[in-house]
């Protein structure tokens, strides 16, 4: 192990759990390799990509294949994978042969490698791609949500984002009954929480949508151009350009300033 020196790394991520991902250019591009907290090289300049470490497995790529290295840096998973993803509820996807399936940290095959594409597991469901279509399969690989959607997110207490290609295209919320809780009419939407989503109409600029536990919208509160939202657990702050102003979990403002 040897310790880096700031002029011959490019990115630094934050740290987590005592250890950060760096990139520096080498011989042929850049390269990743995880540090520690004193600045020590634990991973050296090596891989492709370097993902985030879940349950102590990081998700690396190198010469297109994809594997998972562990807290000392050594393999776990070999990087024998086309694709994968980062693990995710104790599974992750990944690609052989043209096919996604999820498999387990001990590499035990969980949903068959038969897939078109796939997401990540999550209460119980994944998302995985079929004919052109997604929808989810729970742990015994059969289908809870129909192949319909031409996108989907992870399930999130319930409910999760899908997108529409044909008119009104765009992005809405439904329920694992296929309820539509969020009408397809949102160029992008994002999952703040399982009760807050943001619809961006621009650039940072859209209206932010507050739901009730069954996913009804109860109130909404429209954003500017650059805009951002950070959560807290009772309460969001939405920084605009006259300064942050903070709402509760019913979209009601109690600090700040009013437009």
């Amino acid at each position: 192990m040897v310790a880096f020196r700031l002029w011959r790394l490019e990115k630094v991520s934050d740290f987590e759990n005592g250890f950060a991902r760096v990139a520096g250019n080498k011989k042929y591009g850049q390269q990743w390799g995880i540090i520690n907290a004193k600045g020590i090289f634990i991973v050296p300049l090596t891989y492709d990509t370097i993902g985030p470490f879940v349950k102590n497995l990081a998700l690396v790529k190198l010469d297109s294949l994809y594997g998972f290295i562990n807290a000392k840096g050594k393999i776990s998973i070999p990087l024998k994978y086309s694709g994968a993803n980062s693990f995710h509820d104790g599974w992750c996807a990944a690609k052989q042969n043209g096919k996604w399936g999820f498999m387990d940290e001990k590499q035990r095959i969980k949903i068959p490698f038969e897939y078109e594409d796939a997401g990540y597991f999550s209460e119980g469901l994944c998302n995985v791609k079929q004919n052109g279509k997604w929808g989810f399969v729970n742990a015994s690989d059969s289908v809870i949500v129909p192949f319909k959607y031409d996108n989907v997110g992870m399930v999130n207490n319930g409910k999760f984002l899908f997108y529409q290609l044909r008119f009104p295209r765009g992005w809405g919320v439904a329920d694992l009954n296929g309820k539509e809780i969020i009408p397809v009419i949102n160029p992008q939407l994002e999952m703040i929480s399982d009760s807050c989503y943001l619809s961006l109409q621009s650039k940072n600029a859209g209206i932010i949508l507050f739901c009730d536990s069954s996913g009804n919208i109860v109130s909404q509160l429209r954003l500017v151009q650059d805009s951002d939202i950070t959560t807290a657990r009772n309460y969001y702050q939405v920084n605009q350009f006259r300064g942050p102003f903070f709402v509760d979990t019913h979209g009601k403002e109690f600090v700040g300033y009013n437009q």
